[in-house]
Order: structure tokens, then C-alpha cells, then sequence
């Protein structure tokens, strides 16, 4: 995990990490002459999660905040769960097996791709069967 850059750490801590994790040390700026640009991942290619089954039965819907490293290739590794509100139902599973497939344009740092800890958030959510337009 070294050349990870810790930028969107800060978004994970609202969420809250557990309470022995320390603090990544703040990023080293460059000179003063120097402009500093950094410009988050870009989700480019998007698997939607299945549905669970037993959240299907049960017409459970949920929130899954997963953390994961976004490599500077696209992909997404080392995805683990930070919060679900609807535990039990599967949602958790079904949000790390589809996001493990997607794909991100990497961050980008002084114009350098680099690796980022990234969070990213997932809304199940049961269709409005009243929704539905039939034309």
C-alpha cells in the first residue's frame, strides 16, 4: 500500500474509523511557486448491485459506505464495509461483489495518477410499483 495518497481519508472519517487507527501525516505541500492540484477518481465503467434475495422477500431497502483503494489502473481493491443500516439482508455483500468490477479514470496529484483510499456509497432501494410507466 505505499504511494497511497490519503486525500479522501478525510470523507471516511465522518463516517468514523475505529478509535486505534491513527491519522494518516498531512501530505507535504509543494513550494509556493508551485501550483497543487488534485482531482478525484472518475467512475467510468459501473456494475449495479443485485438485488438480495432475502432483502427482496422481506422488501428490506438499505445503505451500505464502503472503503476501498482506487489503483492508479481503475481498479478497485481492499473494499471493506464502514457502515449498513439494514445489516442481515445482504446488501453488503451485493455492494462489495459489484464495486470490486468497476472502473475509475485514477486521481490525480500535480498531473501524476495516483492511488487513493476512496468511499463510496450505495442505496438500495425497492422500485415504486406505482412508478412504473407503461406506454
Amino acid at each position: 500500500m505505499t504511494g497511497i495518497r490519503p486525500f479522501a481519508l478525510a470523507t471516511v472519517l465522518v463516517y468514523g474509523l475505529p478509535a486505534g487507527l491513527a491519522a494518516p501525516s498531512p501530505p507535504v505541500l509543494p513550494a509556493s511557486n508551485q501550483v497543487w492540484r488534485f482531482y478525484d477518481p472518475v467512475l467510468v465503467e459501473r456494475v449495479d448491485p443485485k438485488y438480495p434475495r432475502r432483502a427482496l422477500r422481506e422488501r428490506a431497502e438499505g445503505l451500505v459506505v464502503l472503503q476501498g483503494i482506487i489503483h492508479i489502473d481503475g481498479t478497485v481493491s481492499d473494499l471493506v464495509v464502514l457502515k449498513s443500516d439494514s445489516p442481515g439482508h445482504g446488501f453488503e455483500k451485493a455492494a462489495i461483489d459489484a464495486v470490486r468490477q468497476w472502473k475509475y479514470a485514477a486521481a490525480v496529484e500535480n498531473r501524476r495518477p495516483v492511488e487513493v483510499y476512496y468511499t463510496i456509497v450505495l442505496q438500495f432501494a425497492l422500485e415504486d410499483p406505482g412508478s412504473s410507466s407503461s406506454d
